[in-house]
């Protein structure tokens, strides 16, 4: 028996909503489509307005990461991170090279980061009086210490970076 608060709703009104819903859905995953390609669509409301729910109609994830992709990319000032490994630590860190203006101060902080001595570094010494030597991989995959190139240039190709033994870093630059 049905309770005062439950009205019986005829077959053909549910069939009517769950159509509409439908084409709703299909709008909308054409739209989406649409929009991935890179095409701008006027959004006018095709079919009357309902009360949206929550979640409906549901959007694939490879849609949701392509819209958000698009809006990553014309955000400027995006991070440029790279992995730091230290010789002997059994973990790796990444950091944010677009944070750092200099050298000394990506030093520091990988001082900081690591608790370990690095020290500073001259054109005819290389890093000559610490126990470490910053390098990094290139673009190319060639092996490089950390100073050798301008800022700019070593922002721009540096893949990863990997802080070694002094004694191991002897066939890179001037060490």
């Amino acid at each position: 028996m049905m309770s005062p608060k439950e009205k019986q709703i005829p077959v053909s009104e549910i069939i009517k909503e769950l159509h509409l819903r439908f084409l709703r859905y299909r709008v909308l995953r054409a739209v989406l489509a649409l929009q991935c390609l890179g095409v701008m669509i006027k959004t006018v409301p095709l079919l009357p307005s309902k009360e949206h729910v929550v979640g409906w109609p549901p959007i694939r994830s490879y849609r949701k990461n392509c819209l958000q992709s698009s809006k990553r990319n014309e955000v400027e000032g995006m991070g440029m991170y790279v992995k730091v490994s230290v010789d002997g630590a059994p973990y790796l860190r990444k950091i944010d090279l677009k944070v750092y203006r200099s050298y000394p101060q990506l030093l520091k902080a990988l001082e900081n980061m690591f608790k370990l001595t690095i020290g500073a570094y001259s054109k005819r010494e290389g890093y000559n009086g610490s126990d470490y030597a910053p390098t990094y991989e290139d673009k190319d995959g060639d092996w490089m210490l950390v100073g050798d190139v301008p800022w700019e240039m070593f922002i721009s190709s540096c893949k990863r970076l990997r802080i070694t033994k002094g004694s191991e870093a002897r066939g890179l630059g001037c060490v």
